[in-house]
């Protein structure tokens, strides 16, 4: 049982009320955590203008005096200007676009009738004397020309987005559901706006109370359950897009590891092969000196001085040994890399990350044009052991791997720090 204070036409706005205020407590709560989500800010608005389409319909029905009512009135219609605003605000942020020409067609228009019911007391607009509500036992203000434009512009702005989520947006049976649950909600109030249209004109075939307040608690929830579902699919997206992500990242891993080793095979291939045709050459190179001393020797014993053939035999020597100098610096290096790909160079930490800044910046030119920012923080005083241009490599393929997956867009952080004798280096987009 009710108390007797309450007047059985005020229930409905009194639950009402409460709803909305819940509603809009709870979209507060979730407004901390997802700040940044536009269609949850549009459903705090929808429900701050619930609220006090909710408070005016209480107020006006207590009928407590003649300015209480025509106060209550006021805020009724004044929540109903800006309803279908707030209803196109939720719509377009779950469909992730920003306020168009109809957006702002609806703004001007709530605004002016705003401005109408706030600024001009008169019948035609909200007005003295109140008239009794034979259905209701209530009485009410004189508004016969606003009030039915209020209504025309919420069941005609409800009538073109059911026409669009049913029609153009999302047509067929792919409709996601946060769609399916705004449909069914603007479906119903529409229902209710119909019904308490024509119990505003005392027609003898609706229900004895208004429903409008039963169908804007329905919508409520819709909405409520429609930025639920959509906040659920993003979050969907986001995992699969994070292990999209980890896939690309550890199958170009894979791949660079790949590319290392190879390269390293190809490089000790290299290095035999050079080794190789050096010793080869090297003996060849002792045979042709051997003789050609064994010949210049026998001929100088023979004839003195050797003459113009001794002087031939001469150059010839000298270039062999020449030669073999060559081969011998080849052998070196052979054998100074060989052992340069197995314990690496000291790099200086900073010199290194200088280069990479310097490579970065040329080869992508979104970074080189300020459309992606590159970060480098100082680096530490340290140095490392490795092949420098191996840990280039690898470093500008973590950095390609950054710039592709965030579309060249947004901030690119290469980081360094110590951790006893390590050098952790993060890239972070």
């Amino acid at each position: 049982m009710l108390p007797d204070m309450v007047p059985s036409y005020a229930v409905g706005p009194l639950i009402g009320l409460v709803v909305a205020g819940t509603l809009a407590s709870l979209s507060l709560v979730g407004l901390v955590i997802y700040w940044r989500y536009r269609p949850l800010r549009s459903l705090v608005l929808l429900y701050l203008a619930q609220a006090a389409y909710f408070l005016g319909f209480t107020v006006y029905a207590y009928q407590s005096s003649e300015a209480a009512t025509l106060w209550g009135y006021r805020c009724m219609l004044l929540a109903l200007c800006w309803l279908p605003v707030t209803w196109i605000w939720v719509v377009g942020g779950l469909r992730e676009r920003k306020p168009g020409p109809w957006s702002w067609a609806a703004f001007a228009l709530a605004a002016c009738f705003s401005a109408a019911l706030l600024a001009v007391e008169h019948p035609a607009l909200l007005g003295r004397p109140l008239l009794p509500a034979p259905y209701a036992g209530v009485y009410h203000p004189q508004s016969y020309i606003l009030k039915p434009l209020i209504f025309i512009f919420d069941l005609s702005v409800v009538l073109i987005y059911i026409y669009m989520l049913w029609r153009r947006w999302w047509p067929g049976p792919k409709r996601p559901s946060y769609a399916n649950a705004v449909l069914a909600g603007l479906v119903l109030w529409l229902l209710g706006g119909l019904h308490d249209a024509a119990h505003s004109l005392h027609l003898g075939w609706v229900l004895p109370q208004p429903v409008l307040w039963l169908a804007s608690i329905w919508l409520s929830l819709c909405l409520f359950s429609a930025v639920a579902l959509h906040l659920r699919d993003l979050e969907r997206q986001l995992v699969l897009r994070r292990l999209d992500l980890e896939g690309m990242v550890a199958e170009r891993t894979a791949e660079l590891q790949r590319e290392v080793s190879e390269r390293r095979r190809a490089e000790q291939d290299l290095f035999q092969l050079a080794a190789g045709v050096a010793h080869n050459f090297n003996n060849v190179l002792m045979a042709v000196m051997s003789n050609t001393q064994a010949a210049y020797d026998t001929l100088v014993q023979r004839s003195g001085g050797g003459g113009k053939v001794a002087g031939l035999l001469e150059n010839a020597l000298q270039g062999s040994l020449a030669g073999k100098d060559v081969v011998r610096r080849l052998s070196h290096y052979v054998e100074r890399r060989q052992k340069g790909a197995d314990q690496g160079e000291v790099i200086s930490l900073s010199h290194l990350m200088e280069s990479l800044k310097r490579m970065v910046t040329g080869t992508w030119p979104q970074i080189g044009e300020g459309l992606m920012r590159l970060n480098l923080e100082p680096p530490p005083r340290a140095f490392v052991r490795g092949v420098w241009g191996e840990l280039m490599e690898v470093f500008l393929n973590i950095s390609k791997n950054a710039v592709e997956a965030t579309g060249g867009r947004g901030e690119l952080t290469i980081s360094s720090r110590l951790e006893g004798d390590t050098v952790c280096i993060d890239f972070t987009d």
